[in-house]
């Protein structure tokens, strides 16, 4: 059996362990007596670390910013298999038909959104290799549906057929986006990297169905996927992991003998951790996806504009709810948000508009160049 990018990951963290006997080997002064002993102790955790850092150091492709990912692509979509199952599981009952009108406008919306996003990933009329591995995938998700079917389905323009196929095993890049509107109060909407689009109706009534406006929170969605932030932010709370160990180390050999002073630091030292840096990454992540989607939702011809009426009435959503005493603790205070303030958040939307206008002002004047492919390859193929 193959074994697993996380699987091989793992164990190189583990050894990172021996960080933590270093502060005390130093304490008691054991270095002096086994010199050997303790450059190897010094070099397994660190030579581990760099090891970690360049099978998972990657580059964005659209950001060209470095960041961790410690799982493969296959890996995260075995991920969102599980996670897909869990919400059919719960919610496959109130998803809706594409008989309801408010289908067709998700459909509207996301077939202008996946074309712009596809002009700069053109597809390629060859298929991946055929393997066992992608072949189990698909059929776990396929066996995950139980007859479940999407609302609405969605493609790029830029390949607007498909070879018909009843054989589930077939491998072919399609390139379709399945969408579900779930009739539930949820004010919510969330993107699987397996092409999955879920929409609540919750978000819809609070949108009043405003094309633009929903337009931007679905491209804010895709942005999360397609920069693959949830593999990242798995990589960096690795990474963080790591460094407060060897924290958490020094401050216990220092502290030692005062248990109390001992367990004061270890516990605000979790807090930093679990709370101070992974959340202000989570942060860091979501204002790159609010400016990404605002390149797409400008490429497929949505004034970007829109996007901060939206993150406007959520941030009213937000204070209604914080005076209800609905929110928690960690939402009230910035920086144990895992998302901006409404404020922080509108000030980077306007720091990112005049490329996003430039954007929108060229596919307006050039439509050819983003959402019009659809109709002329149609046009093309019919004559």
């Amino acid at each position: 059996m193959e074994q697993s990018f996380v699987d091989f990951v793992q164990p190189l963290q583990r050894k990172t362990a021996t960080l933590l006997i270093l502060p005390f080997w130093y304490r008691w002064r054991l270095s002096k007596h086994f010199p050997r002993a303790s450059r190897t102790l010094l070099t397994i955790p660190i030579f581990t670390i760099c090891l970690i850092i360049a099978i998972g150091i990657d580059q964005s492709q659209r950001t060209s910013r470095w960041r961790l990912l410690l799982m493969t692509e296959s890996e995260e979509v075995e991920w969102s298999h599980r996670r897909f199952e869990e919400v059919l599981n719960t919610e496959s009952k109130s998803i809706l038909n594409q008989q309801d009108h408010r289908i067709k406008l998700i459909k509207k919306i996301c077939d202008r959104l996946i074309t712009a996003l596809e002009i700069e990933t053109p597809i390629s009329a060859a298929t991946w290799p055929r393997d066992e591995i992608g072949i189990k995938q698909r059929m776990k998700r396929i066996e995950a549906r139980n007859g479940v079917k999407p609302s609405a389905t969605t493609g790029s323009s830029l390949m607007p057929w498909k070879p018909e196929t009843s054989n589930p095993e077939k491998i072919l890049e399609t390139r379709d986006w399945d969408l579900f509107v779930i009739d539930l109060p949820k004010i919510n909407a969330f993107v699987l990297p397996t092409k999955e689009i879920f929409v609540y109706s919750g978000l819809l009534d609070l949108l009043d169905e405003d094309e633009s406006l929903t337009a931007a929170i679905i491209a804010h969605e895709i942005s999360h996927v397609i920069e693959r932030h949830a593999v990242e932010n798995m990589g960096f709370s690795a990474l963080s992991a790591v460094a407060f160990d060897v924290i958490r180390g020094i401050s216990f050999a220092l502290t030692i003998s005062f248990p109390i002073v001992s367990d004061g630091l270890a516990t605000m030292i979790n807090y930093l951790n679990n709370v101070v840096a992974e959340r202000a990454y989570s942060r860091k992540l979501e204002t790159e996806a609010d400016e990404l989607g605002l390149l797409i939702m400008a490429r497929a011809g949505y004034d970007p504009r829109a996007a901060l009426a939206l993150w406007g009435l959520l941030n009213e959503v937000e204070n209604e709810q914080k005076e209800r005493g609905e929110v928690n603790w960690s939402d009230k205070v910035p920086w144990t948000r895992t998302h901006p303030t409404g404020q922080n958040r509108e000030t980077a939307i306007r720091k990112a508009l005049p490329k996003a206008m430039k954007v929108f002002n060229d596919s307006i004047k050039h439509p050819k160049d983003s959402t019009s492919i659809k109709n002329e390859t149609n046009l093309k193929l019919a004559t």
